[in-house]
Protein backbone atom coordinates (compact mmCIF):
# COMPACT_ATOMS: atom_id res chain seq x y z
CA UNK A 1 0.00 0.00 0.00
CA UNK A 2 2.97 2.34 0.61
CA UNK A 3 5.11 1.13 -2.27
CA UNK A 4 4.86 4.44 -4.17
CA UNK A 5 6.35 6.52 -1.36
CA UNK A 6 8.82 3.77 -0.41
CA UNK A 7 10.44 4.04 -3.84
CA UNK A 8 11.84 7.39 -2.72
CA UNK A 9 12.88 6.74 0.89
CA UNK A 10 13.05 2.94 1.35
CA UNK A 11 14.21 1.64 -2.00
CA UNK A 12 16.07 -1.22 -0.27
CA UNK A 13 12.82 -2.64 1.13
CA UNK A 14 11.57 -5.91 -0.47
CA UNK A 15 8.75 -4.37 -2.56
CA UNK A 16 10.45 -1.23 -3.91
CA UNK A 17 13.64 -3.16 -4.63
CA UNK A 18 11.74 -5.87 -6.49
CA UNK A 19 12.83 -8.69 -4.18
CA UNK A 20 9.18 -9.72 -3.87
CA UNK A 21 6.20 -8.92 -6.06
CA UNK A 22 2.98 -7.15 -4.99
CA UNK A 23 1.16 -10.48 -5.46
CA UNK A 24 3.57 -12.26 -3.11
CA UNK A 25 3.19 -9.46 -0.58
CA UNK A 26 -0.61 -9.77 -0.81
CA UNK A 27 -0.43 -13.52 -0.18
CA UNK A 28 1.81 -12.95 2.85
CA UNK A 29 -0.60 -10.32 4.19
CA UNK A 30 -3.53 -12.70 3.71
CA UNK A 31 -1.65 -15.42 5.60
CA UNK A 32 -0.85 -13.13 8.52
CA UNK A 33 -4.48 -11.99 8.58
CA UNK A 34 -5.64 -15.60 8.88
CA UNK A 35 -3.18 -16.19 11.75
CA UNK A 36 -4.37 -12.97 13.43
CA UNK A 37 -8.04 -13.98 13.20
CA UNK A 38 -7.24 -17.46 14.53
CA UNK A 39 -5.37 -15.91 17.46
CA UNK A 40 -8.29 -13.56 18.04
CA UNK A 41 -10.69 -16.50 18.22
CA UNK A 42 -8.47 -18.35 20.70
CA UNK A 43 -8.20 -15.30 22.97
CA UNK A 44 -11.95 -14.75 22.63
CA UNK A 45 -12.50 -18.18 24.15
CA UNK A 46 -10.49 -17.03 27.18
CA UNK A 47 -11.66 -13.43 27.52
CA UNK A 48 -14.18 -11.78 25.20
CA UNK A 49 -13.24 -8.26 26.33
CA UNK A 50 -9.59 -8.78 25.41
CA UNK A 51 -10.66 -10.22 22.05
CA UNK A 52 -12.83 -7.15 21.42
CA UNK A 53 -9.86 -4.84 22.01
CA UNK A 54 -7.70 -6.97 19.70
CA UNK A 55 -10.38 -6.76 17.00
CA UNK A 56 -10.29 -2.96 17.24
CA UNK A 57 -6.50 -3.12 17.03
CA UNK A 58 -6.71 -5.27 13.91
CA UNK A 59 -9.19 -2.93 12.23
CA UNK A 60 -7.28 0.28 12.87
CA UNK A 61 -4.11 -1.43 11.71
CA UNK A 62 -5.82 -2.14 8.39
CA UNK A 63 -7.40 1.27 7.89
CA UNK A 64 -4.10 2.93 8.75
CA UNK A 65 -2.86 2.43 5.19
CA UNK A 66 -5.84 0.91 3.36
CA UNK A 67 -6.48 2.47 -0.07
CA UNK A 68 -8.99 5.33 -0.17
CA UNK A 69 -9.23 5.44 3.65
CA UNK A 70 -5.46 5.70 4.34
CA UNK A 71 -5.63 7.33 7.78
CA UNK A 72 -1.85 7.74 7.79
CA UNK A 73 -2.32 10.81 5.57
CA UNK A 74 -3.11 12.91 8.63
CA UNK A 75 -0.31 13.70 11.13
CA UNK A 76 -1.94 13.45 14.56
CA UNK A 77 -4.29 10.66 13.46
CA UNK A 78 -1.35 8.74 11.98
CA UNK A 79 0.70 8.89 15.18
CA UNK A 80 -2.33 8.15 17.36
CA UNK A 81 -3.18 5.01 15.40
CA UNK A 82 0.41 3.77 15.50
CA UNK A 83 0.66 4.34 19.25
CA UNK A 84 -2.72 2.71 19.89
CA UNK A 85 -1.82 -0.20 17.62
CA UNK A 86 1.65 -0.89 18.98
CA UNK A 87 1.41 0.10 22.65
CA UNK A 88 -1.84 1.20 24.25
CA UNK A 89 -4.27 -1.43 22.94
CA UNK A 90 -1.84 -4.35 23.51
CA UNK A 91 -1.32 -2.97 27.03
CA UNK A 92 -5.08 -2.98 27.63
CA UNK A 93 -5.28 -6.55 26.36
CA UNK A 94 -2.47 -7.62 28.69
CA UNK A 95 -4.06 -5.95 31.71
CA UNK A 96 -7.42 -7.49 30.86
CA UNK A 97 -6.00 -10.99 30.56
CA UNK A 98 -4.11 -10.48 33.83
CA UNK A 99 -7.35 -9.39 35.54
CA UNK A 100 -5.84 -6.04 36.52
CA UNK A 101 -7.77 -2.79 36.76
CA UNK A 102 -7.17 -0.59 33.72
CA UNK A 103 -8.06 2.53 35.72
CA UNK A 104 -4.98 2.00 37.89
CA UNK A 105 -2.80 2.62 34.84
CA UNK A 106 -4.64 5.50 33.15
CA UNK A 107 -1.95 8.05 34.06
CA UNK A 108 0.57 5.97 32.12
CA UNK A 109 -1.30 6.60 28.86
CA UNK A 110 -0.33 10.28 28.55
CA UNK A 111 3.47 9.95 28.69
CA UNK A 112 3.32 6.83 26.51
CA UNK A 113 1.25 8.70 23.92
CA UNK A 114 3.51 11.77 23.99
CA UNK A 115 6.67 9.66 23.68
CA UNK A 116 5.08 7.72 20.83
CA UNK A 117 4.18 10.94 19.05
CA UNK A 118 7.80 12.07 19.34
CA UNK A 119 9.27 8.75 18.21
CA UNK A 120 7.02 8.53 15.15
CA UNK A 121 7.83 12.12 14.24
CA UNK A 122 11.49 11.06 14.14
CA UNK A 123 10.49 8.26 11.77
CA UNK A 124 8.59 10.75 9.61
CA UNK A 125 11.78 12.76 9.14
CA UNK A 126 13.25 9.82 7.25
CA UNK A 127 10.10 9.48 5.12
CA UNK A 128 9.58 13.19 4.39
CA UNK A 129 10.56 13.05 0.70
CA UNK A 130 8.15 10.24 -0.11
CA UNK A 131 5.39 11.73 2.05
CA UNK A 132 5.59 15.07 0.23
CA UNK A 133 5.43 13.37 -3.17
CA UNK A 134 2.37 11.21 -2.36
CA UNK A 135 0.68 13.97 -0.34
CA UNK A 136 0.80 12.40 3.12
CA UNK A 137 0.79 15.11 5.78
CA UNK A 138 3.31 14.72 8.60
CA UNK A 139 4.87 17.20 10.99
CA UNK A 140 8.17 17.27 9.05
CA UNK A 141 6.40 17.77 5.72
CA UNK A 142 4.24 20.60 7.11
CA UNK A 143 6.49 22.28 9.69
CA UNK A 144 9.89 21.60 8.22
CA UNK A 145 12.57 19.35 9.67
CA UNK A 146 14.17 21.84 12.10
CA UNK A 147 10.84 22.77 13.67
CA UNK A 148 9.93 19.08 13.87
CA UNK A 149 13.15 18.33 15.77
CA UNK A 150 12.27 21.07 18.26
CA UNK A 151 8.82 19.51 18.63
CA UNK A 152 10.35 16.09 19.24
CA UNK A 153 12.58 17.39 22.04
CA UNK A 154 9.69 19.29 23.63
CA UNK A 155 7.45 16.21 23.54
CA UNK A 156 10.04 14.07 25.31
CA UNK A 157 10.47 16.84 27.90
CA UNK A 158 6.70 17.05 28.40
CA UNK A 159 6.48 13.29 28.98
CA UNK A 160 9.31 13.49 31.51
CA UNK A 161 7.81 16.42 33.44
CA UNK A 162 4.37 14.77 33.55
CA UNK A 163 5.88 11.52 34.81
CA UNK A 164 7.86 13.33 37.52
CA UNK A 165 4.89 15.36 38.77
CA UNK A 166 1.95 12.99 38.36
CA UNK A 167 2.97 9.32 38.29
CA UNK A 168 4.11 7.42 41.36
CA UNK A 169 7.03 5.48 39.86
CA UNK A 170 8.94 2.98 41.99
CA UNK A 171 12.19 3.64 40.15
CA UNK A 172 11.69 7.35 39.57
CA UNK A 173 15.37 8.36 39.46
CA UNK A 174 16.20 5.64 36.94
CA UNK A 175 13.13 6.51 34.89
CA UNK A 176 14.12 10.19 34.81
CA UNK A 177 17.63 9.20 33.77
CA UNK A 178 16.16 7.28 30.83
CA UNK A 179 14.11 10.33 29.88
CA UNK A 180 17.28 12.44 30.04
CA UNK A 181 19.12 10.03 27.72
CA UNK A 182 16.13 10.04 25.37
CA UNK A 183 16.13 13.84 25.21
CA UNK A 184 19.89 14.05 24.65
CA UNK A 185 19.74 11.48 21.84
CA UNK A 186 16.89 13.32 20.12
CA UNK A 187 18.91 16.55 20.24
CA UNK A 188 21.52 14.88 18.00
CA UNK A 189 19.13 15.67 15.16
CA UNK A 190 19.99 19.36 15.57
CA UNK A 191 23.55 18.46 14.60
CA UNK A 192 23.08 15.75 11.97
CA UNK A 193 19.65 15.00 10.58
CA UNK A 194 20.92 11.87 8.78
CA UNK A 195 21.19 10.21 12.19
CA UNK A 196 17.40 9.96 12.29
CA UNK A 197 17.37 6.16 11.99
CA UNK A 198 19.71 5.72 14.97
CA UNK A 199 17.71 8.29 16.94
CA UNK A 200 14.47 6.56 16.01
CA UNK A 201 15.48 3.09 17.18
CA UNK A 202 17.27 4.40 20.28
CA UNK A 203 14.40 6.57 21.49
CA UNK A 204 11.88 3.82 20.70
CA UNK A 205 13.78 1.27 22.79
CA UNK A 206 14.16 3.75 25.64
CA UNK A 207 10.44 4.52 25.46
CA UNK A 208 9.73 0.80 25.83
CA UNK A 209 12.03 0.61 28.86
CA UNK A 210 10.31 3.63 30.41
CA UNK A 211 6.93 1.98 29.84
CA UNK A 212 8.12 -1.10 31.74
CA UNK A 213 9.14 1.04 34.71
CA UNK A 214 5.84 2.93 34.61
CA UNK A 215 3.93 -0.34 34.80
CA UNK A 216 5.85 -1.71 37.78
CA UNK A 217 3.60 -1.45 40.82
Amino acid sequence: MDIKSDYFTKDNFPLPSGQISPKEASLFSAATLIVSVATLILIGAINSSAAGVLLIDLLIGYFYSAPKVRLKRYPVIKATILIMHTAILPLIVGLTLANKSITDYLTVVFPVYVMGLAVHTVQDIGDVVGDVIVGDKTFPSMMGIKNSVSLIVLLFMLAAVFTWLVIDVNYKVLTMFLFFIQIVISMLLFIRINLWKIVYWSTALIAFAILVFLLVK
